[in-house]
């Protein structure tokens, strides 16, 4: 039984070496311009016991503010996958709130864009809110059956956008030998953060939280599953197309990274009533897990735990809030913090929302985005 690989999750730490950026300012010049950040008021950035939302997007992400991010085997390059330009808009960048100067803020996109010089770029030098990520894809299979595609409802409205998300690789049939699989494709929204010894909100997150100082992380957004189709697939008889929402997090001691953790619950899994089990265990509430000293990680049952409503399984659905708590869930099925570490150096590095198949077509509709904390 092959094992899946959960490349928007688990590799994004290589995005920050191999990202789609076209002009890479060194760590040097990262410090040389700090100081002329714009301070971020306490007004922005949340310091009282009440309930907050972690996100520079926020009211449930109304901004057009992102870029795409086209990965294969986990890993960005600008000149085999630039991004695609209908998949990036940084027109609202500029009103999200993060501080401006906040590198990177210009991107490398497809040729044939109406962009100068084929990049994009933002107002005022303001980075991205956050990703929309694909792996496993080409550019030209943008748009087209099967392939990849975002539809962005509600812009220019102040209402929360409402993202369409397709995945379509029913019909690729390029068998991995090594991983004995079908490829993997995924594709979803990444919230992101870029660690930083300043403890500043980068990219996606309005500063720099960790595990320690938080009595809650809460995600809360509405999802629908609009069309899913595997039957009679040239391709595979074996269902794995599952929905998940996925926290990263970074140990970091004396600024060193020291172990990356990733915890996952799985909102619809589309593998037959009671749902594919990777684990092997349909018992337990886990659907797979790496056991990985330096990179731990975990999927569980959502549904299975009663995190969510339900196994999200039909189409076209109706809208259904998922809100859950994954600090028990990060104490319950990680392994505690490593040597000569506290939970106060885990720092929260990424929010995905995604779905991941392989050999299947899986589309599905996200909006009312919210990562909800509070403090200690």
């Amino acid at each position: 039984m092959h094992k899946p690989t959960h490349c928007l999750s688990v590799t994004m730490k290589l995005f920050f070496s191999s990202l789609l950026v076209i002009f890479l300012y060194s760590c040097t010049k990262e410090m040389q311009y700090h100081e002329s950040i714009v301070e971020v008021s306490e007004s922005k950035v949340q310091t009282s016991t009440a309930t907050f939302n972690m996100l520079w997007n926020k009211d449930g992400v109304r901004k057009r503010s992102f870029i795409h991010l086209n990965l294969l085997h986990g890993i960005g390059n600008d000149n085999l996958r630039p991004a695609v330009w209908q998949m990036s808009d940084l027109s609202e960048a500029d009103s999200v709130g993060n501080p401006y100067n906040t590198w990177p803020y210009k991107y490398k996109i497809t040729p044939g864009s109406t962009y100068t010089n084929d990049s994009i770029s933002s107002p005022n030098n303001t980075a991205y809110s956050f990703l929309l990520v694909t792996e496993g894809y080409q550019n030209n299979q943008f748009g087209v059956y099967p392939g990849f595609d975002v539809w962005i409802q509600n812009s220019y409205t102040n209402q929360p956008l409402e993202f369409n998300i397709f995945n379509n690789a029913k019909q690729f049939s390029e068998y991995d030998s090594v991983s004995k699989a079908y490829p993997l494709h995924e594709a979803g929204i990444i919230f992101q953060h870029w660690y930083n010894q300043w403890n500043e909100g980068r990219w996606s997150f309005t500063k720099q939280f960790n595990i320690g100082q938080l009595q809650f992380i809460k995600p809360k957004f509405q999802v629908r599953l609009d069309d899913f189709n595997n039957y009679a697939s040239p391709n595979t008889t074996l269902t794995t197309s599952y929905l998940t929402a996925d926290l990263r997090i970074e140990y970091r001691r004396n600024g060193n990274l020291v172990r990356t953790d990733l915890l996952g619950v799985i909102f619809s899994n589309l593998g037959g009533i009671n749902g594919f089990d990777y684990n092997g265990n349909t018992n337990d509430d886990i659907f797979w897990e790496d056991t990985n000293p330096v990179n731990p990680r975990v999927l569980l049952h959502g549904y299975q735990l009663g995190l969510t409503p339900s196994n999200i399984t039909a189409f076209p659905s109706i809208w259904t809030t998922i809100e859950f708590d994954y600090l028990p869930l990060v104490y319950t099925y990680l392994p505690a913090p490593p040597a000569d570490c506290t939970y106060d150096d885990a720092i929260l590095v990424g929010f995905d929302i995604y779905s991941s198949t392989r050999a299947s077509d899986i589309v599905f509709s996200v909006k009312d985005i919210y990562l909800n904390g509070k403090y200690n």
